[in-house]
């Protein structure tokens, strides 16, 4: 499991993905809907401008996409 960790200037938003390759899919929708706002260079991909986005928005937001703890392991130390 994936954590997808927005923070911006109206709080933090927490999303959950089941694997990595969702979970920067899902962090490269959020640069997309918002990189208009910051005049993202267009020659710029999505997964580049996630790269540098606290940069981008001048410390305002950043995304970071984070590794979760796997529901086994937590069964796992429950035993």
């Amino acid at each position: 499991m994936y954590a997808i960790v927005y923070s911006h200037r109206y709080g933090i938003d927490v999303n959950v993905a089941d694997d990595e390759a969702s979970a920067y899919k899902f962090a490269e929708e959020i640069v997309e809907q918002w990189r208009d706002d910051y005049r993202v260079d267009p020659e710029l991909s999505n997964g580049d401008a996630l790269q540098d986005w606290c940069e981008i928005t001048g410390g305002t937001e950043s995304i970071e996409v984070v590794s979760a703890w796997h529901v086994d392991d937590l069964k796992d130390e429950e035993d």
